[in-house]
């Protein structure tokens, strides 16, 4: 699980509140700290000298005491506030400077506010056209706009902060009362005369002195026929004018009043000043589910008066008509002349289409013009806008397309929304291109607090349209995403899914929709003709295309996942311009016409389509030998490791592969499969997919093994699904892989391959401890390997033996080795190979105090993982590099990418890397005495380790987790801690934790006041030839604390005595999780 994100939310507007993850803060101690921080958050990024703040908010006090009270202030806000992170403060306090930290997630509502004014009003400047309004923009400033800037909300003496608080209390109070007679005269154009009320409320309540906005209210009230509150209005305003100025309201305000009152005795009733504006939309009877940003964009883009045509562009059913009506409910109210809506499906001649824009606008044609001149010349001084849907039916005639642009040209308020399944292809045009609804990812599906999701809201008020008791649960809601992900949150298909759960089970319904998205019907009796199921619409789309287009179409649907277009020409006879014609017709999905992918629904509905026609019926065939031969290529090109651009074609390309593999297991093509093994495996375990290979070669193993002619193949596949194996700790799998593999290589002369399974057999020693058995299966691999001349497998096989040599704290000899391993790596530019061998030297050069190396080395190898998108490895690297900052006393950087390492363990399913990058954030804790917080780390630690039963890490754990204790003054804790560390690193011999362990368990001896003790341990520690550099250091610190003079020789032979004597001999020592 990724670390939590802090999000921080100011809110001014209308009284202080701040909050921290949707919770408040309380407790600030004073107004003085609440000020403070509404300034440094209003005013961010800028940072402030601390007396410019002190005089600013303690404005009569001296400057000691303002700078005193500012320190007390700052003590408050850290006190109240939490940090963003373990290391990402929320203030930045330098020496003489404040800020607030800009890498924190804060919002803060003035300058939202502020910002969605200037969108709602960035056109309507110009010429003042209500329909320049931004008034999704609009709307969204209102809604922030809870009150005046920190309302009731008074200091004292800080007067300067009383003067910017008052210009921007004054400055957002008038933006709003500019925003809502905007909104006011909105809903009177709509004649909605309540919200328009509303509004005219709220300017009131905001200029209580504005005699127009008195005026306005009443009148609105008045056409409502609510005559007490019109006359209300008028007392209150003739009240306030009196009090405030001893003046009368105006004579036309009184005689609006007057006439208020005659008109409420029935004599007569208020006329609206003006007629609302026309509306013309069909009729929706259910509800509109998401598409904010949508709405928003396109709000935004057609209060721009330079974008006038706007074709909303997407596949059959993916909701265009639906949002482009939304949308003209949404402007009903700026265009003047009104909205209307063109139906045009049935629609496919320029006489049809002249007649079906006068229909909708109600306008009768005479017969002394031509009827497409009488339109231009009605339209030419009206400002409305008109939303043409179904428009490809008519793009087949230019002559269609050209007369809307005549329409724009001629008609200079006019605006145009047109609804595709292709571009029109004008310059006017701008396209906005509508894919599906939001799914739930695996992050916000297991968000604490529930994220919304377009598609699951969509689903979920369907399935209630027909059962009423529908609820979304813990249980059903991964099934339901998982349908929404299987539709690609195509809305039509979420409808006719979601009608349906009624009658079959949602387990069930999901599994069905696997292979068969097209086969769910409306349940309604009278459903749009297209709607009745997925294949009508499809069929539709399919009646538009040339048979060439049609056979090309039908021909790609047998690839999965995307393709190229060499394969797109090699495999279906696709030529790049009838590929770019399914682009544009919302067919097929391209960004650069490179690589191309096809809508699941359109991919089964042209598979259909194939399997009638019969076209598909090599394909299948083709396909496999087509990347196979692929995977043959990259293979022969280097047959030992391969190229970033390499792993990228798989990766991308990864779906067709695996369909081309499992097709030649299933027919028997076993030969084909040898040459793309090692380029497949080589994949899988670069890119951190371990199980995923595992799966895929297990079953081509159990299909091969039916024949007995596949020997050397099965072997090969028992030593790929070992290596894997062996990654995600499935060591019995590894050795029985292993063990088999080299039982049907028993008399072969395949070098290589008995080298590997001497290999993969040398790390499953290792992770059990077996030092020299390890060593010994690696010095077989090698000699196997040069034999074989297979140089990057030889350069494998020094870094097996050199991890060896350096867990048994042989440091000499493993750097020699692993030099060695370098240098066969670099004559042959083996630069995935490098990524190990780097590794381990800067682990050495980190052993020896070279850390200037290590980084060098470290950081090389890390280039070189980020090239190869190689996570396992990219998180033991930020691992190490974390070691070499530790020294430096860089400990924000340490923790960085710490934080980093323990990310991708827990995203690629490292438990052993996770449990490491945990144990290293709570031994960062002990040094920087954050001890309860290091306990916490490496208790998360322990009890995966234990779980894993990880040795090595198990050590480690236990030794900081027993610096941790001692940090809170439990010596007798930590002392248990180090005696369990101790016991378990002497039993697997690694000399260089136990001395390491020692050290710190000499500290709590003396704590406890036992130097005798503690003089025979780092007596033993220091003597040892396994004592790391990095805790040398500390050991003769130690020493000098016991009065131990410094040691001259090297004596290996004390360490065992010593044990012995304190933490006895426990070859099965207990190891339990400590609370």
């Amino acid at each position: 699980m990724e670390p939590e994100v802090v999000e921080y939310k100011l809110s001014c507007l209308g009284g202080f509140n701040f909050e921290v993850n949707d919770v408040a803060v309380q407790n600030f101690g004073s107004d003085k700290a609440r000020a403070l921080l509404v300034y440094l958050a209003i005013e961010a990024p800028r940072s402030f000298r601390r007396s410019h703040l002190a005089g600013l908010l303690w404005t009569e006090f001296s400057e000691d005491q303002a700078l005193h009270s500012l320190r007390q202030a700052l003590f408050n806000l850290r006190k109240a506030i939490p940090q963003a992170g373990e290391y990402l403060p929320f203030l930045i306090t330098a020496q003489d400077t404040i800020s607030i930290n800009p890498q924190v997630k804060l919002w803060v509502d003035v300058n939202a506010f502020q910002t969605a004014f200037n969108e709602a009003v960035k056109h309507f400047d110009e010429d003042q056209f209500p329909d320049r309004l931004n008034i999704t923009e609009l709307f969204h400033a209102l809604e922030l706009f809870k009150g005046p800037f920190l309302d009731r909300f008074v200091l004292d003496e800080s007067l300067l902060f009383d003067e910017w608080s008052l210009t921007l209390r004054e400055q957002t109070n008038q933006q709003a009362v500019e925003l809502l007679y905007l909104v006011q005269a909105y809903y009177e154009r709509r004649a909605d005369y309540v919200n328009a009320s509303k509004a005219s409320d709220r300017i009131i309540d905001l200029t209580p002195w504005d005699e127009a906005a008195y005026a306005k209210s009443m009148y609105l009230y008045a056409v409502r026929e609510q005559w007490s509150v019109a006359k209300k209005r008028y007392l209150q305003l003739r009240s306030y004018l009196k009090n405030s100025f001893a003046i009368e309201p105006a004579q036309e305000i009184t005689g609006l009043y007057h006439d208020i009152n005659r008109l409420s005795t029935g004599h007569g009733e208020l006329e609206p000043k003006s007629k609302p504006v026309p509306l013309r939309l069909p009729s929706v009877i259910s509800s509109f589910v998401g598409r904010k940003k949508e709405m928003a964009e396109l709000a935004g883009m057609l209060a721009d008066p330079k974008i006038r045509l706007i074709t909303l562009i997407g596949m059959g059913g993916i909701g265009k008509t639906r949002l482009a009506i939304a949308l003209g409910h949404t402007l009903h109210g700026l265009y003047l002349q009104g909205i209307y809506f063109v139906a045009l499906a049935e629609v496919n001649t320029f006489d049809g289409l002249i007649y079906k824009i006068a229909e909708a606008l109600d306008f009768t044609f005479s017969r002394n013009k031509p009827q497409q001149q009488q339109l231009i010349d009605y339209l030419r001084e009206k400002r409305c806008l008109l939303i043409l849907d179904s428009f490809e039916n008519l793009l087949a005639d230019n002559t269609n397309v050209n007369y809307l642009a005549q329409l724009l040209d001629y008609a200079p308020g006019l605006k145009l929304i047109i609804t595709s399944r292709e571009r029109l292809n004008l310059k006017e045009e701008y396209s906005f291109l509508l894919s599906g609804l939001q799914s739930a990812t695996e992050k916000s599906s297991q968000a604490v607090v529930p994220v919304r999701i377009e598609a699951i809201d969509l689903f979920v008020e369907r399935a209630k349209q027909v059962d009423n008791q529908f609820t979304l649960t813990a249980d059903t809601l991964p099934t339901v995403n998982r349908i929404c992900q299987l539709l690609e949150g195509h809305p039509l298909g979420i409808e006719l899914v979601a009608s349906s759960c009624v009658a079959q089970a949602m387990s069930d319904l999901a599994a069905d929709l696997e292979n068969n998205l097209l086969g769910t019907d409306s349940p309604f009796l009278n459903p749009n003709f297209e709607a009745r199921n997925l294949s009508a619409v499809m069929e539709r789309s399919w009646n538009c295309l040339s048979t060439t287009q049609q056979d090309v179409l039908s021909r790609l649907a047998g690839f999965s996942g995307g393709f190229s277009e060499q394969a797109a020409l090699d495999l279906a006879e696709a030529p790049c311009e009838v590929l770019a014609a399914l682009v544009n017709k919302n067919l097929l999905q391209s960004a650069d016409f490179k690589r191309f992918k096809m809508h699941e629904i359109i991919r089964q509905f042209a598979q259909q389509k194939a399997w009638k026609s019969g076209i598909l019926s090599n394909f299948a065939i083709l396909q496999s030998n087509y990347y196979l031969k692929l995977l043959e290529g990259m293979a022969y090109q280097n047959p030992y490791f391969y190229s970033e651009d390499t792993l990228d074609q798989i990766d991308i390309d990864y779906e067709n592969f695996k369909k081309a593999w499992n097709f030649a297991i299933e027919s028997g093509q076993y030969q084909q499969l040898e040459p793309s093994i090692e380029p497949l495996y080589y994949f899988f375990n670069v890119r951190s997919r371990f199980q995923e290979g595992i799966e895929i070669f297990q079953f081509a193993l159990y299909k091969a093994d039916c024949s007995s002619e596949e020997n050397f193949l099965s072997a090969k596949l028992m030593i790929r699904i070992g290596t894997l194996a062996h990654r995600v700790r499935q060591e019995s799998l590894a050795l029985d892989m292993f063990s088999k593999a080299m039982a049907a290589l028993d008399g072969s002369d395949n070098h290589r391959e008995m080298g590997l399974a001497y290999l993969g057999l040398g790390y499953y020693h290792l992770r059990i401890k077996e030092f020299k058995e390890a060593l010994g299966f690696a010095q077989k691999g090698l000699e196997l390997f040069e034999t074989a001349g297979d140089i990057s497998s030889q350069a494998d096989a020094l870094d097996l033996m050199g991890l060896v040599l350096n867990r048994t704290a042989d440091f000499k000899s493993a750097r020699k080795i692993i030099n060695k391993s370098v240098v066969l790596r670099r004559k042959i530019d083996d630069r995935r190979g490098l990524i190990s061998s780097l590794n381990m030297l800067g682990d050495l050069d980190c052993n020896d105090g070279d850390f200037i190396s290590a980084e060098r080395n470290f950081l090389e190898s890390l280039a070189l993982s980020d090239a190869y998108k190689d996570r396992y490895n990219q998180a033991i690297l930020l691992n190490n590099l974390a070691s070499i900052y530790r020294p430096q006393k860089a400990y924000e950087r340490e923790a960085e990418v710490l934080i980093q390492s323990l990310a991708i363990c827990r995203e690629i399913g490292d438990k052993d890397g996770e449990a490491i990058a945990l144990n290293n954030l709570g031994e960062l804790a002990v040094v920087r005495g954050e001890f309860n917080q290091a306990i916490t780390y490496c208790q998360q630690a322990l009890e995966i380790a234990l779980d894993l039963g990880e040795e090595w890490t198990i050590i480690v754990v236990y030794d900081i987790l027993g610096e941790a204790y001692l940090g809170v003054q439990n010596s007798k804790v930590a002392l248990d801690s180090f005696r369990k560390a101790i016991h378990l690193a002497y039993k697997i011999e690694s000399w260089d934790l136990l001395t390491r362990v020692m050290v710190n368990a000499s500290a709590a001896y003396i704590i406890q006041g036992n130097f005798v003790a503690a003089r025979d341990i780092l007596t033993a520690a220091l003597s040892h030839s396994g004592l790391l550099y990095e805790y040398q250091e500390k050991a003769q610190n130690l020493a000098a604390v016991v009065g131990l003079s410094q040691l001259e020789a090297v004596d290996d032979t004390l360490l065992r005595d010593v044990v012995e004597q304190y933490f006895g001999i426990d070859e099965n020592p207990e190891l339990t999780d400590q609370s």
